[in-house]
Parts: structure tokens; C-alpha cells; sequence
């Protein structure tokens, strides 16, 4: 079975796609700084790659873990963390998963294995 490939733009495109996204450009987020952190998460991880829809879902989900944490996942490294009601971090959860859905590329399917 065959599985589309999402295919995200180098770390340059991917920053200024984000940073001027009405999801994440938000008032709130930028006062909290979180807007900055998501799009340094997300290229981090995304730009340059090409992920199947369950590594954007995952993906999302690990930066806002990350954001709760206080602490990059793959790096260890202490990042800015926040606290923040679990209604605002669903919410942030799905504007991260859209606008990583939007920013990408669909590409050609790829064969998965058994």
C-alpha cells in the first residue's frame, strides 16, 4: 500500500512561510515568543525532508511537547517552555499540524513496507 509523501521546502522558504502564517503570527504567540520557537522547532525538524502523514502528526505533536517540557527532545538542550492551559495547547497542537500540512508539498506516494 502506498502512503503520500509530503515534501517540505528548505529552512529559508519553511521560515517565511511560517513567520507569516495567520495561524502562528499571532498577537499572543508573539508576545509569548512561542511563535518563534514553534518555527524554530519546526524547521529544525521539517525543512529539506520528506515525511508521510504520520511523521507531520507526530512531529506536531513532539514540538508541543517539547514547548510543555521546556527541553528540545532531540537535543536535550533546555529551550523556552511555557504553561499554558490544555485547551491553548490543543489549539496550538492543531494550528502547528495545518500549517505544516500547508507548507509542505504533496508529493509522489511511496511504497511502505509489510
Amino acid at each position: 500500500m502506498s502512503s503520500p509523501v509530503f515534501r517540505f521546502p528548505s529552512i529559508p522558504v519553511m521560515t517565511r512561510f511560517l513567520c507569516n502564517h495567520e495561524l502562528l503570527n499571532t498577537p499572543d504567540y508573539q508576545e509569548m515568543r512561542l511563535t518563534q520557537m514553534v518555527i524554530k522547532l519546526a524547521t529544525e525538524r521539517f525543512a529539506d525532508s520528506d515525511r508521510v502523514e504520520d511523521g507531520i502528526l507526530f512531529g506536531a505533536a513532539l514540538i508541543v511537547y517539547d514547548l510543555q517540557q521546556g527541553e528540545d527532545g532531540f537535543s536535550r538542550k533546555k529551550i523556552l517552555g511555557f504553561d499554558l492551559p490544555q485547551k491553548k495547547w490543543t489549539k496550538l497542537y492543531n494550528n502547528i499540524e495545518r500549517v505544516l500540512f500547508e507548507c509542505a508539498e504533496l508529493s509522489t506516494p511511496v511504497m511502505q513496507e509489510k
